[in-house]
């Protein structure tokens, strides 16, 4: 059977791709948030405090922001997906699950289907949010290519805040890492059968004016595991601080938790393919970059 090959030994960065924003001696699960398109690692600093005891929470930091402000920015998404797989491996050998909101849910995408062969840190679940299903993304319009445009852009659908996208210090602070993460969504590309196993659960605003309810649906076709859905009323960038966000995901991590579902296999649909379909060995897709 074809495969994507496991991930190589950790990349060596200047700043690791994962920060730490809890710290237990013996977790009983991981956590790794994956932030949105110009986001990073501080989106997730309050996490902590609504965190169900024994989880270890590492949110992620992307190159070319925050912690990782003097690196290049990330140019395309699968070699960015290696480098965060790499370290992942690295983290104590328990129950993994996988959060991403908005572009980073295509990123965690990424990362669980690089795991899902590794024997010491498949994903338990993926937890997706506010975005179109991998493999129907590159039927959208293409994402505007500019400083201008993808400020303009972000601030249409409820990105920005007014008291941010009025200020051109910090435009022209944000805008060049905001674009750099729109243009690697518009290359991307991705196979449209099943590339994961586990079980991929997505949050979906009625706020995203990006992703439709038939798109966001569309992850179904990504797992070979069960799939759920939870809608919710909430605006494109509705902080994960807030309800709604803690009941579509606490529930999940408290129940993987639970000492019955350490070193079992992740639950399959009657309604999907066998846990012996096919996974794809190419992990990303070239194309021409015309997304129509």
């Amino acid at each position: 059977m074809s495969v994507i090959p496991v991930p190589a030994p950790r990349v060596k960065t200047a700043t690791p791709p994962l920060w730490p924003l809890t710290s237990h001696p013996s977790p009983k699960l991981n956590l790794v948030c994956f932030p949105h398109a110009g986001g990073n690692a501080d989106f997730f600093a309050k996490w902590p405090a609504n965190a169900v005891s024994g989880v270890q929470i590492h949110a992620v930091e992307y190159p070319g922001r925050g912690r990782r402000r003097d690196e290049p920015a990330a140019a395309e998404i699968c070699p960015l997906a290696d480098e965060i797989a790499s370290h992942i491996l690295a983290l104590p050998a328990v129950p993994l699950v996988l959060f991403g909101h908005s572009m980073g849910s295509v990123v965690a995408f990424e990362v669980a289907r690089r795991l899902a062969d590794v024997e010491s840190a498949p994903p338990h679940a993926l937890v997706v949010s506010n975005i179109t299903a991998p493999h129907r993304l590159h039927r959208r319009d293409p994402l505007p290519g500019t400083d201008d445009g993808v400020w303009e852009h972000s601030y249409s659908i409820g990105g920005i805040p007014k008291p941010i996208y009025r200020s051109r210090v910090l435009k022209n602070m944000m805008a060049p890492t905001l674009r750099a993460d729109y243009e690697m969504l518009n290359r991307y590309r991705c196979d449209p059968s099943p590339q994961i196993s586990c079980p991929v659960t997505v949050l979906h605003s009625d706020g995203d004016v990006l992703t439709t309810l038939d798109d966001a649906s569309a992850w179904n076709e990504s797992t070979v595991g069960t799939y759920s859905y939870e809608g919710f009323t909430a605006g494109i960038s509705t902080s994960p601080n807030k309800k709604p966000w803690s009941p579509g995901l606490y529930p999940n991590l408290e129940s993987a938790t639970q000492p019955r579902n350490f070193g079992q296999p992740c639950p399959y649909s009657a309604r999907r393919a066998p846990p012996t379909a096919r996974i794809s060995s190419n992990p990303c897709i070239e194309s021409s970059p015309d997304r129509r």
